[in-house]
């Protein structure tokens, strides 16, 4: 583009003229003198046309306006025409934009700056770009049912670009870009777009093209409580309110009551905190009930006493609990029957089932009555009361108003129940059919009674002693003693290094309360204030009995149901009076003989798996008892349930020990 202006150095305005004439090639009556500094002299145009200076883009793919100059004087503007025929020029193929090309030649005549402004745009290229998700929210926040996660971002093919001068320009990059499968997996979906939605509450998982949520509602194992994980903002940002939990509890599938004030409560405390609040309990189903067992109610108030101690000395049945005098016609007891358990129902609307009681079952032993049309036990002699085994009977009693030792002997009585007023020495022998009481102490002595045995002082053993009760035993204190009970043992004060088997609970919370040192077993758990010490003496508490061997119970059954079976294989199973009326009479004495047999058979089959049963329940009953310690627990003390170990190695306080099924180990919780 020619020069408008320029500075020469004259020593004259004429020679000035000249000489810028020549320098701009025009005429001396075109040339304005604008300034002169010396020899310094400014000259310009009067008159010019308009002007522009192109250049195409170091890609090709455009031609901007390096430089411009409007009409000066009578100079000629601009022209469309011109501009294009400087392009062709140029090479250029492509036709301006009108209106970009009306804008530049205004700006220009207009004298106003143009420069870089484009006059022509080729064709860029484009690069392809592989389809994806775009999530729509943040994944640290969960989504309600129905909210959109993400979109799939359709693949773009690339693109060839094309210069101004038509040249094809290659895009960068591959070839061609990848379409993607979007797959809703557990808890959304997705539609024919690709757009994937929530169908649950809960966070939402990306894994490239993979779309999966993991819910924040869950339930527990048994079905009745259903818990939820609550934000203070959801996946999009947007507040999470009450109502939006319970919509999203209700979708999924819980009936239940949902517990608006529980969700408030939780959402408060996430806003407070920033924090996700987790296991807010949303819903509770309706646990089930099960039915009461049936119950032998006794008549006679039994307690683990076995008598009061009169002024006299002498022993009073009225008043002693589980030894109590009945007379002849006394109602003993009665069967109560069971009660059938009422369903649940868990928080998705499904019922529970409950269990039934299971009847009580008791015999009637020793002058004792069992009237089946009222279920009622009725003494039909006068005596004692005894409990065992499920049998009640009423036995009668003998006292000795001594010690047991040289003087007497060893006792051994085979019917009846011992009363003792002095102490039982060591080395003796001491055997009751029913229950014992001794009203100072046991030595290392030799015990043994079907029923209760009490001790009014203490029991101190040495290395050949034990005592063995088919019911309960109780003491005011043990050491180094072997004690075996059918039932209950009750310690007011020390149980201390001793041999302990129960039945069903060993209790020491009367008094001190503690347990030192030995081995203790039971199968309906341990109660006491202290165990162990602060020496660290090894205690060890075991819950759950060996179960009986019963090789030789089952090979008896199998004896008896085959002598059934051959009997009635012989003889035929109808009734025996009739059996015995087809029989010919010199061969009737010994078919009575036989069907004896199977009478007796059948009875020893019903008595066999009444066992077995008892058996199976008691071990159920084990399964769920506890160790409770109302004081201290000590290192040193080992627990064991089941076949589960646990050693104690901090003290604990306050606290009940048990067997968790689930885990099969042992867990403590506080009182």
């Amino acid at each position: 583009m020619r020069k408008r202006e320029i500075t020469v150095h004259a020593d004259s305005e004429p020679e000035a003229l000249r000489v810028a004439a020549g320098m701009l090639e025009t005429t001396e009556d075109n040339l304005l003198l604008d300034g002169v500094k010396e020899d310094a002299y400014s000259v310009s145009l009067k008159n010019a046309d308009a002007e522009i200076e192109m250049e195409i883009s170091a890609d090709g793919v455009q031609v901007s306006v390096i430089s411009c100059a409007p009409p000066k004087g009578t100079g000629q503007p601009l022209t469309s025409s011109q501009i294009a025929t400087a392009l062709q020029e140029m090479g250029v193929t492509v036709t301006p934009v009108q209106t970009q090309l009306e804008k530049i030649l205004g700006r220009i005549n207009k004298n106003e700056d143009a420069r870089g402004m484009a006059l022509v745009r080729g064709e860029v290229p484009e690069q392809g770009t592989d389809s994806f998700l775009k999530l729509l929210g943040d994944l640290s926040k969960p989504l309600l049912p129905g909210m959109p996660i993400a979109s799939k971002i359709p693949a773009q093919q690339p693109k060839s670009g094309k210069t101004v001068d038509g040249r094809e320009i290659k895009p960068p990059g591959k070839d061609k870009a990848k379409d993607i499968a979007v797959v809703a997996q557990e808890g959304c979906r997705a539609d024919e777009n690709g757009n994937v939605f929530a169908e649950v509450y809960g966070l939402a998982q990306v894994i490239s093209n993979r779309v999966q949520m993991r819910p924040l509602i869950t339930a527990s194992q048994d079905g009745l409580q259903a818990f939820a994980c609550v934000y203070p903002k959801d996946f999009s940002g947007g507040e999470i309110t009450p109502f939006k939990i319970h919509s999203a509890v209700e979708k999924a599938g819980i009936v239940a009551q949902v517990d608006l004030e529980a969700i408030s409560a939780g959402i408060a405390k996430a806003k407070e905190t920033g924090k996700p609040v987790d296991k807010v309990l949303v819903a509770k189903g309706v646990p089930p009930v099960d039915g009461a067992d049936g119950e032998l109610k006794l008549e006679v108030a039994l307690d683990k006493s076995i008598g009061q101690e009169e002024a006299d000395g002498s022993i009073n049945y009225y008043e002693r609990g589980a030894i109590h005098t009945v007379h002849a016609g006394d109602r003993l007891a009665v069967l109560l029957p069971p009660k059938k358990g009422v369903p649940g129902t868990d928080v998705f609307g499904a019922p529970i089932l409950a269990r039934d009681g299971a009847p009580a079952s008791a015999q009637a032993g020793e002058n004792v009555e069992f009237k089946s049309e009222r279920g009622e036990f009725v003494a039909i002699a006068p005596g004692m009361i005894l409990f065992s085994d499920g049998t009640i009977s009423v036995s009668s009693v003998v006292e000795i108003n001594s010690d047991i030792d040289f003087s007497t002997g060893n006792i051994r009585m085979e019917e009846g129940s011992i009363s003792i007023t002095g102490n039982i020495r060591s080395g003796f022998t001491v055997v009751s059919a029913g229950n014992l009481l001794v009203q100072e102490s046991i030595e290392d002595a030799r015990i043994e009674a079907r029923g209760d045995v009490e001790v009014k002082h203490g029991v101190v053993m040495g290395e050949t002693g034990f005592i063995k009760a088919g019911g309960n035993v109780r003491a005011h204190f043990a050491q180094n003693a072997t004690i075996d009970a059918g039932h209950d043992v009750f310690v007011d004060n020390d149980l201390s290094n001793c041999l302990v088997t129960a039945q069903n609970m060993i209790v020491v919370t009367e008094g001190k309360g503690r347990i030192q040192g030995g081995v203790l077993r039971c199968g309906g758990g341990i109660e006491a204030k202290e165990v162990g010490s602060e020496l660290n003496i090894r205690t060890v508490l075991i819950i759950g009995l060996p179960p009986h061997k019963q090789e030789k119970l089952i090979a008896e059954k199998l004896s008896c149901e085959m002598t059934v079976h051959k009997i009635d294989k012989v003889i035929g199973t109808g009734d025996v009076r009739a059996v015995l009326l087809r029989t010919p009479p010199d061969r009737r004495k010994s078919v009575a003989e036989v069907l004896k047999a199977r009478i007796a058979a059948r009875q020893r089959l019903k008595e066999i798996e009444e066992f077995i049963d008892k058996e199976k329940a008691e071990m159920r009953k084990q399964v769920k008892s506890r160790i409770k310690i109302t004081g201290v627990i000590h290192p040193g003390v080992v627990v064991e349930f089941h076949g589960c170990h646990l050693s104690i190695e901090h003290a604990i306080s306050a606290s009940q020990l048990y067997y968790d099924e689930k885990t099969d180990s042992i867990k403590w919780a506080p009182l």
